[in-house]
This record gives structure tokens, C-alpha cells and sequence, in this order.
């Protein structure tokens, strides 16, 4: 039994004079012969890959809409969370993005503050004298200890 593979190329021009390419192979036995064609359409490419290039792009956006989104949310949520701790938050956009959760409580909320201001000014707590200072300036002036301005108010006030 013999078998034999015949391959031929066909370019059509269309009117819009994309070149459409058409792959066609044959097998051929001594009986029957079987063949298969494949298009390439250069149009079809092209539009394929600009849908590709953009759907990048819409993601590549909402990425960077997304990072913007979630840059906002710890000051709302320590705004939110300080007037309903321990309880759930649903914090959304009008695009349907949401972060959920619980709030943590107020204890919580005041470590998360003070372990920022640390992260943003190293080295300005240089001794625990000088963290008790601040600690007592925030709770004699009032301020709210779940807040970063508060931190950051009272080293100013205490390292004079």
C-alpha cells in the first residue's frame, strides 16, 4: 500500500486586498484520498491581534485603576473601621470592585497606625522613653491613636 502526501499553497487577493492563504494537503491511498484546507486570512491576523493588544490594554488600565482604588481604601478604612470597629466593611467602586472584610478594633486599628509611622519614619522612636512620650502626648492632647497624624503630631511635640 502506497501512500502519498501532496501539498499546495493558494494565495487569493480579495477586493480589500488582504492576501488570504490557503494551506491545502492531500493523502492519497491506493482507494481514497483524503485532503484537509487551513485559511490564513491576513486580515483575520491582524484583526486578532489588535483585539489581543487591546484587551492588554484594558487590562494593563484596570490594573493601574485598580492599584489607584486600593491606594485610597486604608485611609477609608481606618476612617470607617475607627467608628465601627469590629464589624464587616464593603468598601466599592462604581465599576463593581469591592474589598470586603471585617473592621479590626480599636486596639488594632492603633497598633496598624503606630507600626506605620514607624515604617515611614525609621529611626525617630529611638528609645522606649521616647515611644512612652509619644503614646502619653497622643492620650493627654486627645488624639485619635488610630490615626498616623497623631503619631507623627506627637514626635513632633516630644523630640523638642
Amino acid at each position: 500500500m502506497k501512500i502519498l502526501v501532496l501539498t499546495s499553497l493558494v494565495v487569493v487577493l480579495s477586493a480589500s486586498a488582504s492576501p488570504q492563504t490557503i494551506n491545502t494537503t492531500c493523502t492519497l491511498y491506493p482507494s481514497a484520498a483524503y485532503c484537509t484546507s487551513t485559511v490564513n486570512n491576513q486580515a483575520a491576523v491582524v484583526a486578532e491581534q489588535q483585539r489581543e493588544q487591546y484587551a492588554a490594554g484594558q487590562a494593563a488600565g484596570s490594573a493601574m485603576g485598580m492599584a489607584i482604588y486600593r491606594a485610597h481604601f486604608p485611609g477609608w478604612r481606618r476612617k470607617y473601621c475607627s467608628k465601627h470597629p469590629s464589624q464587616p466593611f464593603n468598601y466599592g467602586n462604581a465599576r463593581g470592585d469591592s474589598i470586603t472584610g471585617t473592621c479590626p478594633t480599636l486596639q488594632g486599628l492603633s497598633s496598624e497606625a503606630a507600626q506605620e509611622f514607624v515604617a515611614k519614619h525609621p529611626g525617630s522612636v529611638r528609645s522606649p522613653e521616647l515611644a512612652i512620650a509619644i503614646d502619653k502626648y497622643i492620650a493627654d492632647q486627645g488624639l485619635p491613636p488610630w490615626e498616623l497624624k497623631s503619631y507623627e503630631k506627637a514626635q513632633k511635640a516630644v523630640a523638642r
